[in-house]
């Protein structure tokens, strides 16, 4: 598997969906689309749905360049709190 830093944004949206499924054998049966723009949509609604829980840091980091490179940001995440739920609360920026 590539480092997370050389992802491309779709397979960082691909491997935030698989680990967010593994999390949650609920979502397991979804199928994740082809369509960047539905990728995105189907990323966002299970970080909507995910629980506070203990996250990876390799899980937060792809999560934050998820948001900062492909969804109009500046690509910096340094000093920023994520925004899934984690064990201990909901962390915003």
């Amino acid at each position: 598997m590539k480092d997370k830093n050389d992802m491309t944004q779709e397979e960082r949206c691909i491997y935030l969906i698989r680990t967010m499924q593994r999390e949650m054998p609920q979502y397991r049966g979804i199928v994740i689309p082809e369509e960047g723009a539905e990728q995105k949509r189907l990323l966002r609604s299970l970080m909507n749905v995910r629980p506070p829980m203990p996250a990876s840091s390799d899980f937060l980091a792809g999560e934050c360049r998820t948001r900062h490179t492909g969804w109009g940001g500046s690509g910096s995440c340094e000093g920023e709190q994520p925004y899934l739920p984690l064990a201990g609360g909901y962390h915003t920026a």
